[in-house]
């Protein structure tokens, strides 16, 4: 649908007439706060997977498809790093650290100063500091520059370890290839036996190996499992296990026919809160959201409105100062002063003259802070979506979302 200049005009009008101080009264809210999301990167490419079953949502890629990936990811900072070494960043029989933003599956990568034996990589959420086990010796690791510095060897289990994780605390746990679980002293590098881990597996098949771990926020392990390509056997085996860190057995929970990494990272702090207008056709605009807000991603956080009426142009309003609650031309305006606003949108849906609820607004707010000068990490933006309806009489001719708070990642 043709955006005309009377609608940019009436919406110019509607939004100068809420540029005025509001009373603060929050409505109603449901929030994602301290919720997380599970990645796996395979094939290579970045797999977001359910982090209760550990069944795959949904697959996204941005970089070049070119040796990369390796079978070990961690989480540092809000981004997922990985190990690995694209044709397209110009290594070869080397490694470079692999920084991925989860919002837009978009990788940068470090100087290829590593080399090809690393394969063990860890984020500590509570220093903040990302290690590295490089040939059963632990150091620091600098994602930028792919820099090393030594700490300790790794000592006190049997042929060395062959994973570790590190649980929301900061303590370290190391997994050795004869399946026993060890705590790990980051400062020292030595290992204390808590115990074997069960696996159901049979006894012929049992010099599979963990191949990565992480913890979820619930500090249950989680660990992928590759016995090999030993045909209906392996494949059997193979794949994404959760580990009981009380019990210490050990349960399949997806089979993966392939060696990967897997790591958790907070999913967006979002919180829907106030109340949306009945419109015209009878139906209550509701706003959502799907992705990561990253205001260093090119993509990846789409805002939307449904139930809008059909042909119909409207945009999304946001504020960096929080949230109101106030009657506004038969509805609720949810946003304090100063607002911003998006480029008008329009709903599609049926082709006139019907009139109904088919209609939808879409905005991908990462693409759009890429046109504006964004703001920073961690700033909280409340946002509503608002437009014309064509079927009530004004001055209540508005359609109003309820709306939307999010915080920005990295």
């Amino acid at each position: 649908m043709m955006i005309t200049s009377n609608a940019r005009t009436w919406l110019r009008i509607l939004l100068s007439r809420l540029m005025v101080p509001l009373a603060l009264a929050i409505g109603s809210m449901s929030s994602a706060h301290g919720q997380e999301r599970m990645y796996t990167i395979r094939n290579p490419g970045v797999w977001t997977h359910d982090p209760q079953t550990g069944a795959p949502l949904g697959w996204n890629w941005s970089g070049p498809i070119s040796g990369g990936g390796g079978r070990n990811l961690a989480s540092h900072n809000g981004r997922l790093i990985g190990i690995g070494a694209f044709g397209g960043f110009g290594c070869f029989l080397h490694q470079q650290v692999i920084s991925i933003n989860p919002a837009d599956a978009f990788p940068t990568g470090s100087p290829c100063v590593l080399g090809n034996f690393v394969h063990q990589i860890e984020g500590d959420p509570v220093s903040g500091v990302l290690y590295c086990n490089l040939s059963q010796q632990l150091y620091t690791l600098d994602p930028a520059t792919g820099q090393m510095n030594y700490i300790a060897n790794v000592t006190g289990a049997p042929a060395g370890v062959t994973c570790f994780a590190i649980r929301h605390d900061g303590v370290a746990f190391a997994i050795n290839p004869g399946r026993s679980l060890w705590t790990l002293d980051l400062n020292t590098g030595i290992l204390n036996q808590v115990g074997t881990i069960q696996i159901a597996i049979p006894q012929g098949l049992q010099f599979g190996l963990f191949e990565d771990a992480a913890f979820d926020r619930f500090g249950q392990l989680w660990a992928t499992w590759w016995v090999g390509s030993t045909g209906s056997n392996g494949v059997l085996y193979n794949g994404l296990y959760k580990i009981d860190m009380t019990t210490l057995i050990a349960v399949r929970m997806q089979a993966f026919n392939e060696k990967f990494g897997v790591a958790f990272l907070p999913d967006c702090d979002c919180t829907t809160y106030c109340t949306g207008k009945t419109n015209g056709a009878g139906c209550v605009p509701s706003i959502g959201r799907n992705g990561l807000p990253s205001p260093t991603a090119q993509s990846g956080f789409e805002i939307t409105a449904s139930d809008v009426v059909n042909e119909t142009v409207g945009l999304l309003a946001w504020t960096l100062n929080g949230r109101t609650a106030n009657p506004f031309q038969g509805g609720t305006w949810c946003l304090r002063s100063p607002l911003r606003r998006t480029p008008l949108r329009s709903s599609g849906g049926s082709a006139r003259p019907v009139i109904d609820c088919s209609g939808k607004w879409a905005l991908d707010f990462n693409t759009y802070m890429q046109q504006i000068i964004p703001p920073s990490v961690g700033t909280t933006i409340s946002c509503q979506w608002y437009g014309r309806d064509p079927v009530l009489a004004a001055p209540q001719n508005v359609q109003l979302s309820n709306a939307l708070e999010f915080v920005l990642l990295p």
